[in-house]
């Protein structure tokens, strides 16, 4: 990871950068099943800080939780602030420790994933404690991948292509405040989502996205031609996801689950469940999401999926 001499600097000295994040990682790690609470938390008090700035502390946040455990087993230490400086010393770390150090998760954990991917763990290890990259999901309801690349790089964003739709974006950008999204011609998805979508198949049928969240898959269902009906549990995701089918100019179906049946015995051709799981498959992403996962809760989850 390439940071900035200025912000390696601050981070060195007792500043206000190095305050938050020593106090963010103390909050995360203190109660590691809410630490994705206290995440958020943390990026509303990083605003008083200087967006450059900003961007890099949240790498440092995000480096030390994946690698906490194998920058203790190199100092010996385990408080953050000697963990910081490790980081900061020599941020490479071996990959020739015990999978549950070099992956920070539970030793029950690492030795099931190394029985289900004897072959491919190493492989996504690495990958799992790499930065993820920003993808794009073209709405090719409304306009081309190559005419979007085009437009983003009018704004200076520059793209790559990716899956059968997606663009991979190069460096960092204020995507949110780009008119392309405004205007509602692509969402952030990542491409393991897009291609899930691609699956199902939707042209043409009638899709049923049982747990549709914030409804980030229904938008991608609806955009390669399916007539979506989104449903949850949870009223507020359903808000967020009308406001962005409006902004995708996307027609979607959006009912409640309350247990009442609102489905009225209605069939659909194809039906979406993305039920709750591990989340391994997001910890590049969502990094403090290994803190929390002990085999007991593989159990609990395969019960609250049926």
């Amino acid at each position: 990871m390439n940071l900035d001499p200025r912000v390696r600097r601050r981070l060195e000295e007792e500043t206000p950068g190095r305050r938050w994040v020593l106090e963010t990682l103390s909050a995360a790690s203190e109660r590691p099943l809410h630490a994705t609470g206290a995440l958020r938390t943390a990026s509303r008090d990083a605003r008083k800080l200087r967006s450059r700035e900003r961007r890099a502390l949240w790498d440092v946040v995000y480096a030390l939780i994946r690698h906490r455990d194998a920058l203790a087993h190199r100092v010996g230490q385990t408080d953050w602030p000697a963990l910081l400086d490790a980081w900061l010393a020599d941020a490479t770390v071996p990959t020739d420790l015990p999978d549950a150090i070099r992956l920070g998760c539970s030793p029950a954990i690492a030795a099931d994933l190394r029985r289900t991917y004897p072959d491919d763990l190493d492989a996504w290890l690495d990958a799992s404690n790499a930065r993820a990259p920003t993808t794009l999901r073209v709405n090719i309801q409304r306009t081309t991948r190559e005419k979007l690349q085009s437009r983003l790089a009018r704004d200076e964003i520059e793209t790559t292509p990716t899956g059968a739709y997606g663009l991979d974006v190069v460096g960092r950008a204020n995507l949110l405040g780009n008119p392309a999204w405004r205007e509602g011609l692509f969402e952030i998805q990542d491409l393991a989502s897009q291609k899930i979508a691609e699956r199902v198949d939707p042209a043409g049928h009638t899709v049923l996205d049982l747990c549709a969240g914030a409804g980030g898959k229904a938008l991608a269902l609806a955009a390669l031609g399916g007539k979506v009906t989104a449903t949850d549990i949870r009223r507020r995701a359903l808000d967020e996801l009308r406001s962005r089918a409006q902004r995708a100019k996307t027609r979607i179906e959006t009912r409640h689950l309350d247990g009442t049946g609102v489905l009225d015995g209605r069939r659909f051709d194809r039906v979406l469940v993305d039920a709750p799981c591990s989340g391994t498959g997001v910890w590049r992403r969502h990094p403090e999401f290994r803190w929390r996962l002990e085999p007991t809760e593989l159990d609990k989850l395969g019960t609250l999926q049926h």
